[in-house]
């Protein structure tokens, strides 16, 4: 048994031994070998540094575009809301002087009626192309044409109420 274990001590020798000249003949090459290994590392950290920063700045990049895209948006909305601000106003005015029309019928002053009717009438025209502008202006003529119509109702009343006895010349 003995001899078996210091054949195979030598046979491991022998292999130890033609292993090391190997290593030794190729040692230039491993040691290119381990800096090549070394050198891939490094890049590999280099490129792991920017794929991070690279992420860092889609993350703030995509920030910074969700943010001007609620900017815009708001924006759009905001000048739409002025865009219609504009007819708006000019209603509230056209209904501030139907009011008032109304207001001067029912008082009987026929004379700022009909300024008022000329005034609807020039709101009417800057309302444009709306759809209630046309039932605006029908509402307006015929305010007009109640006017005219009470006017000359109070004019019939005055006139057939005039008794040309009771005005005597100054000279009489």
């Amino acid at each position: 048994m003995e001899a078996l274990a210091d054949m195979r001590t030598a046979a491991l020798e022998v292999v130890s031994e033609l292993l090391s000249q190997h290593v030794l003949k190729n040692y230039d090459k491993f040691v290119a070998g381990i800096d090549e290994v070394g050198l891939v590392e490094r890049d590999l950290v280099s490129a792991y540094d920017t794929a991070k920063n690279a992420r860092a700045n889609l993350l703030a990049s995509s920030a910074e575009i969700s943010t001007s895209i609620q900017v815009t948006q708001r924006s759009r909305r905001k000048q739409k809301l002025l865009d219609l601000l504009d007819p708006l106003l000019k209603l509230q005015q056209a209904e501030d002087l139907h009011i008032s029309l109304k207001e001067a019928l029912q008082e009987g002053d026929y004379a700022h009626a009909f300024w008022l009717c000329v005034q609807c009438g020039s709101a009417m025209g800057a309302l444009g192309t709306l759809r209630c502008a046309a039932r605006l202006s029908a509402t307006v003529d015929s305010l007009y044409d109640e006017a005219a119509e009470r006017l000359e109702t109070a004019l019939q009343a005055a006139c057939a109420d005039f008794h040309p006895d009771s005005f005597c010349k100054a000279s009489d």
